[in-house]
C-alpha cells in the first residue's frame, strides 16, 4: 500500500518584512515509501503558484520569493508523491509585507459625481450619465499597510464597481492617485486607478477626478478620459461631492511661481467650466509671458475653432452657440511653446 507524504515542518525566514526582501522558505516531510519521488508546490499567497527545488534525499524543499506589493499573504503548501497521493496544508502561516517608502502621513478622501462622457465605458460607449464615487485611502502609521476602500457606481449602464485590496496612494501636493484592485459588476481581479484633484488647496475652484479600470487580462474597459495620455494630468470637474488631499505634514503644495515679471514661466494648469455647457466654456489659466493658443476638434479630429489668448491674460470665453456645435463630446486643447494641456468639453443642446 502506498501512504501520503507527512508535513513535519515549514519554517519561514521572516514572518514580517519590507517590499522586495527575499522570504525564504524550508519545509520537511517525511515518507514512509520513500522510494518515491516528490514534488512540492509553494502558493506564496500573492497568485503566484511555484514548484520548489526538492532534495529527494532528504525530504527537504528549498524556495524563496520577492513580494512586490503591501499586504497580509496566506501561504498554501502541497507535497505529492509519485503514486499521486499528497497532503495539502493552507491557512497555518502568514508573511506581513510592509510597504517601503511610502509617505505614511498623507491621506484622501472623497464623495461625489461626476459627468460620465461617450466611449468612457467599453461596453456602452453611446451612453454618457452621472458617475459616483465614493473612496478613503491611509496609511496605517504602524504597520505601513494601505487602508479604505473605493466604490464606483454607473446607474444608467449598470456599473457596480469595488475595491477587494488598496496597493498604493501617491500624493503630490495637490494631486493623489489610489491604486487597487476590485470586483467589476462581481467580476474579480479588475484594477482600477483614480487620479484625483484637491483645487482647494490651489484656491482655484471645483475638484477633479479620472478613474479608469482593467479588466483581469489588461484591457481599459473604463476611462471618463479616455484617449488622454495620464501624463496630462487631467481630471473631470465634479457635478458635486468633494475631493480632500492630506498631502502630509512635510509635503507643499504645488502653487504657481511667479517670475520676476509677475506672470509664471510655463502652461501648468487649465480650468473649463461650465462643463458639460449648453453654449458657452469659460477657460481659466496662469498668467503665461507669451501668447498661447486655443483649439477646439471634434471627436474626428477636425478643428471647428481657433483662439488666441495674450500674454498675461488668465480668462477667455468661448462662444459655442453656432451650428458647427451640436451635441456631443469635444476636445479642447490650450498650447503655449511646447506644452499643451487638452480637456474634454460635452455640450448639450
Amino acid at each position: 500500500n502506498n501512504y501520503a507524504p507527512v508535513l513535519l515542518d515549514v519554517t519561514l525566514s521572516a514572518t514580517t518584512l519590507n517590499i522586495g526582501a527575499n522570504l525564504g522558505l524550508n519545509l520537511s516531510f517525511s515518507d514512509d515509501n520513500d522510494q518515491d519521488g516528490h514534488t512540492v508546490w509553494v502558493d506564496w499567497g500573492d497568485g503566484i503558484l511555484e514548484t520548489l527545488s526538492v532534495d529527494q534525499s532528504l525530504n527537504l524543499a528549498l524556495g524563496k520569493h520577492k513580494y512586490g506589493r503591501a499586504g497580509i499573504f496566506n501561504l498554501s503548501f502541497k507535497v505529492a508523491d509519485t503514486c499521486g497521493d499528497f497532503i495539502e496544508i493552507t491557512g497555518q502561516h502568514t508573511v506581513t509585507i510592509l510597504a517601503l517608502d511610502v509617505q505614511l502621513d498623507v491621506s484622501v478622501l472623497g464623495k461625489g459625481s461626476f459627468f460620465s462622457p461617450l466611449d468612457a465605458y467599453l461596453f456602452a460607449k453611446l451612453q454618457t450619465g452621472t458617475a459616483n464615487y465614493n473612496l478613503s485611502a491611509e496609511y496605517n502609521d504602524v504597520t505601513g499597510l494601505l487602508e479604505g476602500f473605493f466604490k464606483f457606481r454607473l446607474y444608467f449602464c449598470g456599473v457596480h464597481y469595488n475595491s477587494t485590496r488598496l496597493d498604493l496612494l501617491t500624493v503630490n501636493g495637490s494631486t493623489a492617485v489610489l491604486e487597487g484592485v476590485g470586483t467589476l459588476n462581481r467580476q474579480a481581479n479588475h484594477r482600477f486607478r483614480v487620479t484625483m484633484y484637491d483645487r482647494d488647496l490651489l484656491f482655484l475652484g471645483i475638484d477633479r477626478i479620472r478613474v479608469q479600470l482593467w479588466s483581469e487580462d489588461g484591457v481599459l474597459v473604463y476611462d471618463n478620459l479616455a484617449g488622454i495620455s495620464a501624463q496630462l494630468n487631467l481630471g473631470v470637474e465634479l457635478l458635486d461631492g468633494f475631493i480632500t488631499i492630506n498631502a502630509g505634514a512635510d509635503a507643499s503644495v504645488n502653487l504657481l511661481t511667479p517670475s520676476a515679471t509677475g506672470s509664471t514661466q510655463a502652461l501648468t494648469d487649465l480650468q473649463v467650466y461650465p462643463n458639460p455647457t449648453r453654449d458657452r466654456a469659460n477657460l481659466v489659466i496662469p498668467p503665461l509671458e507669451t501668447e498661447a493658443t486655443v483649439r477646439v476638434m471634434d471627436q474626428t479630429g477636425r478643428l471647428l475653432l481657433t483662439r488666441e489668448i495674450p500674454a498675461g491674460q488668465e480668462f477667455i470665453e468661448l462662444d459655442l452657440s453656432d451650428q458647427r456645435f451640436a451635441s456631443g463630446l469635444y476636445l479642447l486643447s490650450v498650447t503655449c511653446g511646447d506644452t499643451q494641456l487638452t480637456h474634454r468639453l460635452s455640450l448639450v443642446k
